[in-house]
């Protein structure tokens, strides 16, 4: 399927979809749980919405230990990234994995929307933004592609694009 970025990332797949996520609501800020959830979700589903068949599909799961990957929010370093995603590696499939929100990487924001100098639109439009890419990772896109004009690469896109889909059906199309 072309195009494709494939050549410039490490790709891996999981076993079957859909997915089940747990969302851990109670380590997100109280005064922005409402934002975060919604962005979250919007940006998870654009996945959904872009793949065909059941590749990209998640559902929720009440328990982290019925769940494929957990989302929360807490530290990591460097604390300048707002989000990232850790895999539980079982090859030659992705077994698990998290997508942790950084307090320090998103607290501008945050400050920013508290102070009302940015609209809660454009708050949810870049958490969205940050949950679909770190979603892209967590599918088996691992690594960024150099091109700026995709979701996975190093601008800022609102959703995956034709070619981060492309990319994500190649991982599941190698053996």
């Amino acid at each position: 399927m072309e195009p494709t970025y494939a050549s410039q990332v490490v790709l891996n797949r999981w076993p079957s979809f859909p997915l089940s996520y747990h969302y851990r609501d109670e380590t997100f800020p109280a005064e922005f749980r409402e934002e975060y959830r919604s962005a979250i979700m919007d940006g998870i589903r654009r996945w959904d919405a872009m793949t065909p068949n059941e590749l990209g599909a998640v559902v929720e799961a009440e328990n982290p230990e019925d769940a494929h990957f957990v989302i929360s929010y807490r530290p990591f370093s460097p604390p300048l990234f707002s989000a990232r995603t850790v895999h539980a590696n079982g090859q030659p499939f992705l077994a698990g994995g998290e997508i942790w929100f950084n307090p320090t990487g998103l607290e501008e924001g945050e400050d920013l929307l508290r102070e009302g100098r940015i609209q809660r639109a454009t708050f949810l439009r870049v958490v969205s933004h940050i949950a679909a890419h770190e979603m892209g990772h967590l599918m088996g896109i691992i690594g960024h592609s150099a091109r700026p004009d995709v979701l996975m690469g190093t601008e800022f896109i609102d959703a995956p694009t034709q070619m981060d889909v492309n990319t994500l059906i190649r991982a599941y199309c190698v053996p």
